[in-house]
């Protein structure tokens, strides 16, 4: 029998959403960050993908700016344990 990998957590310190979950809801009103278990060897992308509720759609390197641990990341990233994700929208001034 195959030995399975454990999951890892990848902690998601902000974000923005419209659709997110009822059960969701309450870990980010309590002031808490939202803490996600991945498989190892996910990348930012595949993280994203199990979010549907964000709203992305297909690209998100155009649509997203993500942080990992403090650092701008591309969508090809592979989350290691506890990375903490931020996502934000690019904004343009006028």
């Amino acid at each position: 029998m195959a030995q399975e990998k454990a999951l890892i957590k990848i902690k998601i310190g902000s974000f923005f959403a419209t659709r997110l979950p009822a059960d969701l809801q309450s870990q980010l009103i309590s002031g808490n960050s939202l803490v996600v278990e991945v498989e190892p060897g996910t990348s930012v992308e595949g993280l994203l993908r199990k979010l549907p509720w964000l709203g992305l759609g297909e690209s998100f390197d155009s649509m997203l700016i993500v942080f990992v641990n403090g650092q701008q990341q591309y969508s090809n990233y592979v989350l290691q344990p506890e990375d903490v994700i931020d996502l934000h929208l690019p904004a343009a001034g006028g």
